[in-house]
């Protein structure tokens, strides 16, 4: 097999990874649920797209929703659109302070773990990539996008609100952050092992 680097270096144009698992459900007529959900789908849909258009490298399925869940998140499934995530896991420090970073394989993860490998066993010869998501956009997840922001916003100014003790916002995406990172860190050593 080819390494990422290997074609990088080779390569006399530039090149294009595009993101299309999910555009790629047009050419195996199945639905965004059924990729999400099955390894061996998600893995025929990107096979398809990658012989269908000729793509040097195989990316696994991004779903923005998978790790979330994995932490307890509540998901929105859907035949068409991407899964997304409905409410806030949490809403405040007790609830932060209470987060517990799930085994590698919980709920869907597993799916996305086994498609990387059959990408791998069946990939042609070309580099497979996995993402996964990363702790600000995990956060955001569980937490709440405004909310994260936020409080973000209001650690980077040093406002009042972060200077008190009992800050709300900078201790619940501090703890969703660490959790956050010790799971993308976990899952990457796992998507490397497969």
């Amino acid at each position: 097999m080819t390494t990422l680097s290997e074609l990088v270096r080779a390569s006399q144009t530039p090149l294009a990874m595009p993101v299309a698992t999910f555009p790629g459900v047009a050419l195996t007529g199945m639905t965004v649920r059924d990729l999400v959900r099955d390894a061996g789908k998600q893995s025929e849909t990107q096979l398809a797209f990658h012989r269908r258009f000729g793509t040097r490298v195989l990316m696994s399925c991004m779903d923005l929703s998978v790790e979330a869940e994995a932490f307890g998140a509540a998901v929105t499934f859907s035949d068409t659109e991407v899964p997304t995530v409905t409410g806030r896991l949490v809403t405040d420090e007790a609830a932060a302070s209470t987060i517990r970073v799930p085994p590698i394989g919980t709920r869907r993860t597993r799916v996305y773990l086994d498609a990387v490998a059959s990408l791998v066993r069946q990939g042609e010869g070309v580099p497979v990539l996995a993402g996964t998501i990363g702790p600000f956009s995990l956060a955001g997840r569980l937490f709440g996008v405004s909310e994260t922001l936020l409080a973000t916003a209001a650690v980077a100014c040093g406002c009042a609100l972060c200077r008190r003790s009992n800050c709300k916002g900078n201790s619940a995406v501090r703890n969703m952050a660490a959790a956050a990172t010790q799971y993308a860190g976990a899952s990457v050593r796992e998507k490397e092992r497969r």
